[in-house]
């Protein structure tokens, strides 16, 4: 946190950095929405509001990748069950493919959100690509698995993450 703003500030770019209106930043901090608008304009207010609002697309993202990742492992015990039809492995697979190919789509506005954040903070968005350059290499990781174990499949993806690792 910047020492530059006081804790009221700093609560307000917090608040707004994660998708508070700023009538509702101000009604919770009891100021005026005028000062909530005067506080915007202050480089230092501007930066820590970016910077909370690409911490939570950075949280976001890792949730999602957890969530993916649990999918996954729960798709491949499945087929590798014994006990399961062939015809409910073949429509698991299906609706598998079909919603992974729909996350090129949740990475697509992704993507978008952070060229708009390119204009605004270079180095917060350095990291933001790093990211998104993990997650365009897992999601091909993904579409290309085909024969892979799940022990297989988690060692490349480790590779991918620690090779951007060394990268910085």
């Amino acid at each position: 946190m910047s020492i530059k703003l006081n804790k009221r500030q700093q609560i307000a770019a917090e608040m707004l950095g994660i998708g508070y209106r700023p009538s509702a930043v101000a009604t919770r901090l009891s100021v005026s929405r005028e000062t909530i608008s005067r506080w915007q304009q202050d480089p230092n207010f501007k930066q820590l509001s970016q910077q909370s609002h690409l911490e939570l697309l950075a949280n976001l993202l890792s949730d999602r990748l957890l969530l993916i990742d649990k999918c996954h492992r729960i798709v491949s015990e499945t087929f590798e069950n014994g006990d399961i039809s062939a015809t409910a492995k073949s429509s698991l697979a299906i609706r598998y493919l079909a919603l992974t190919g729909a996350q090129s789509n949740v990475y697509g506005g992704i993507e978008q959100r952070q060229e708009f954040l390119l204009s605004i903070d270079e180095k917060s968005n350095e990291s933001f690509r790093w990211i998104m350059d993990i997650l365009d290499k897992l999601g091909t990781l993904k579409t290309t698995n085909g024969h892979l174990s799940d022990a297989e499949y988690r060692k490349r993806a480790e590779n991918i993450v620690r090779r951007k690792d060394s990268e910085n």
